[in-house]
């Protein structure tokens, strides 16, 4: 029994330590005291009389009493009120549960045998009425049934029987000779297994099981669905599914689904290739099979073989994956910018190579702007922009664009968020809304009401690759003639590469009026205070001017002749630096934080285990 606790006990030491002892043996017999009942909502009757149900009919009511379907013939209920129940759902609960019910044990045997081939014998399992298809095998369906009630209506005696049978176990890869093709195309009569891709969630859980992330902890709240628990924890919202399970066809959760559509779309492919969640799981299955090591061997291919395909690979296959590993590791092995561009690892180079046409003008050097490289991006942050009226003027080269909507960004004080004071000189790349190689200014600041707005003022002027180009942007953001309510750039253009060629000019109003100057970001370069979004070419002069200079006075008319300029520019830099680490006075390499590189093998192996995930045999059962 349990000692009632005298406080007067505390001032005596040996009555407190006995019962202190009492207590750490009573203690041992807890382990031995039953658990509580696990609880559950669930609703019952609170007394015998029942309420009455009705029909509403186009005159008056009738009552309904409790009945079976009596379509087929079936009995009136027995009801056996108690104290406390009306005895009408326990009726109901033992017609469904008796052995004798040829509907309800029909209806599960169709749904076990659906399960594992993808279309019940009775091919609609939510309608066995005269709506729904006729079993393809009759006498099969009522054996099977026979055998499920005669063993308990026990669904693993009955999952081991479908699974151990010569049927289940043929294989898919069967191709139909004549015989197959003119009496049975469809393969009701089951000469093959029919290929069967697996579910949404199972899809999910075998990434996370290969890839040994699965978390099995049983109970707790859902999930979302970048979490490793089973895919039966998932948060179901209609407006904002899971992308994996979607795309895979999970049904919403609000509707009863006999079915699950198999659709093949191309959502479904993208996916599969870009998507971060199979990239994600691809890279832990390939961590699981390095396990710290850091060459790739033969066994690790067979490992991923058995956990992907639970077979060994073929000799063939064998070879042509440790020849795939092999070419990839050499590729992300080498250096990801020829060594030639930077002989002496600066970011300078002799003006001469590309931009010799312009005879004076320029220094002895060229900014070389390359992305991956050390010398990606130059930090002016310590000079000031005093107006939202500049000029940025410069004579540069761009070599390539990037392949999808990045800007190609010269010049910027900005971040790339809408919501940031800032702005950004460039050209736009092959996929942009604006044309490929548009020269541009992206704006971020007030408008006339007070509101911060984003716009991109497109000049409409291409911008030639691989040639030496002038360029210069004059940005106002006072009202322009005729309109108060927005400010304007003049964009030019001029091909240097080609004699006399003409200076191109772009006037465009913007609804800009001020504050793109207030961003306390950092200046670049080269890029934008972000990631992405980079230079690959190289800069020999770069002016910026405060206001708008006028056309007479841009730096285009100077070039090639010995006068001094005649505007007071806050910048000027053209290149003659033995130092590349401090290219023009003011400025630094802007060194963005690295992550750790990953190893070549590493990611050789997970490409290599991403392939096995997106395969066919990995996807479906065969």
């Amino acid at each position: 029994r349990g000692i009632k606790w005298d406080k007067e006990w505390a001032k005596q030491p040996e009555i407190l330590k006995e019962y202190q002892d009492l207590q750490k043996q009573l203690a041992k017999f807890d382990e031995l005291k039953p658990k509580e009942f696990p609880r559950g909502f669930i609703s019952t009757d609170i007394q015998k009389e029942s309420a009455t149900t009705f029909i509403a009919k186009r005159k008056g009511k009738e009552e309904v009493a409790p009945a079976f379907l009596t379509l087929l013939g079936q009995p009136a209920p027995k009801i056996e009120p108690k104290a406390n129940t009306t005895g009408r759902r326990t009726a109901l609960a033992n017609w469904i549960a008796d052995p004798k019910n040829p509907l309800s044990t029909r209806v599960i045997t169709n749904r076990i045998w659906q399960h594992h081939f993808a279309t019940g014998l009775a091919p609609s399992p939510n309608d066995f009425g005269q709506l729904g298809g006729k079993p393809t095998h009759p006498e099969l369906l009522d054996w099977l049934t026979s055998r499920f009630v005669e063993g308990d209506w026990s669904m693993k005696h009955l999952h081991k029987l479908i699974m151990t049978s010569a049927t289940y176990q043929q294989t898919s890869r069967r191709e139909p000779t004549s015989v197959e093709d003119q009496t049975d195309p469809e393969n009701q009569w089951l000469w093959r297994y029919p290929p069967k891709r697996l579910s949404a969630e199972q899809v999910r859980d075998a990434m996370l099981t290969i890839s040994g992330e699965l978390d099995r902890t049983i109970g707790g709240p859902s999930q979302s669905g970048s979490s490793k628990k089973r895919s039966i924890y998932v948060q179901k919202k209609r407006n904002a599914p899971d992308v994996l399970l979607a795309s895979f066809d999970a049904p919403a959760g609000f509707a009863s689904t006999p079915d699950r559509v198999a659709t093949t779309t191309p959502n479904q492919s993208l996916m599969l290739t870009n998507g971060s969640w199979p990239l994600d799981r691809s890279r832990a299955f390939a961590r699981k099979l390095l396990d710290g090591q850091s060459s790739i061997n033969a066994g690790m291919i067979e490992q991923a073989f058995v956990q992907a395909y639970h077979r060994k690979a073929s000799a063939e296959e064998l070879q042509s994956s440790l020849d795939f590993i092999e070419a990839l590791t050499g590729e992300l092995a080498a250096p990801v910018f020829p060594a030639d561009k930077f002989p002496n690892e600066t970011g300078l180079r002799d003006i001469n190579q590309h931009f010799s046409q312009v005879k004076s003008g320029l220094g002895s050097k060229a900014l070389w702007l390359q992305p991956g490289s050390r010398f990606e991006q130059l930090d002016f942050t310590s000079v000031s922009l005093p107006s939202d009226s500049f000029t940025i003027e410069a004579v540069v080269r761009l070599e390539a664009i990037h392949k999808d909507a990045s800007v190609n960004t010269l010049v910027s004080k900005w971040n790339g968020s809408h919501g940031t004071d800032g702005w950004a000189l460039g050209v736009t790349s092959a996929k942009s809304g604006y044309q490929p190689k548009n020269f541009i200014m992206q704006l971020v600041g007030d408008n006339f009401q007070g509101n911060r707005i984003y716009e991109v003022v497109a000049s409409n002027l291409t911008f030639e690759l691989n040639r030496t180009m002038y360029l210069a942007a004059a940005v106002s953001a006072e009202p322009t003639d005729g309109d108060p309510n927005a400010g304007k750039v003049r964009f030019y253009l001029r091909d240097l590469s080609i004699p006399n060629s003409p200076l191109q000019k772009a006037e465009v109003k913007h609804n800009i009026i001020g504050g793109f100057q207030k961003t306390d970001l950092k200046a670049f370069v080269g890029g934008r205070n972000g990631n992405g979004h980079l230079w690959d070419g190289q800069l020999a002069r770069l002016r910026i001017s405060d206001g708008r200079v006028p056309e007479e006075n841009l730096l285009v008319h100077e070039l090639g002749k010995p006068t001094g300029s005649e505007v007071a520019s806050i910048i000027d830099w053209d290149f003659s630096s033995d130092n590349g680490e401090e290219p023009a006075k003011g400025t630094t390499w802007y060194r963005k934080p690295m992550k750790p590189a990953e190893s070549p093998a590493l990611n050789a192996l997970a490409d290599f285990c991403h392939a096995l995930l997106n395969s066919n045999e990995f996807l479906y059962l065969h």
